[in-house]
Parts: C-alpha cells; sequence; structure tokens
C-alpha cells in the first residue's frame, strides 16, 4: 500500500532515507531511494512510499513534485 510520511532520516549518502508515516510513529527500515531524488530529500521532505512484506521500500515522489533537476546536465 502507497504511504505519506516524511523523512526521518538520510542514510547512505542519499541513497536510503528512513521515513516516519503521517499515520503511524514507527519510523520505517531503511528504504531506497531512485536515482532522481537522491540528493534532494532533507530530512522533513513529505513524500510518497511503500514499505513490502520483506521490509524492503522504495519512495515512490515528493508530494511536493520537486526532484532532481539536474538529471540532465545538457551534455549529449
Amino acid at each position: 500500500m502507497v504511504q505519506k510520511g516524511k523523512v526521518a532520516a538520510v542514510l547512505d549518502g542519499g541513497k536510503k532515507v528512513t521515513v516516519t508515516p503521517y499515520a503511524g510513529i514507527t519510523v520505517t527500515t531503511a528504504i531506497t531511494v531512485p536515482f532522481f531524488l537522491v540528493g534532494v530529500l532533507p530530512v522533513g521532505t513529505p513524500v510518497a512510499y511503500v514499505v513490502f512484506d520483506d521490509n524492503t521500500g522504495i519512495v515512490l515522489s515528493r508530494m511536493d513534485g520537486e526532484w532532481n533537476q539536474n538529471l540532465f546536465s545538457g551534455e549529449a
């Protein structure tokens, strides 16, 4: 189930985060941040995410729609 929460901690150089769900008080395990969001998820950022039964998970998006706008630097 897709959930909403706020980034609680940034780990592994921004490649993983923990999230505090809006609908709970327990912080998630470390979940994966997709490459286009690495570096743009400071603590407190509202995110949509999913955690699976095996305790793996991924951030799906920032709730404000922002992303790593440096993804394409104009180089061919």
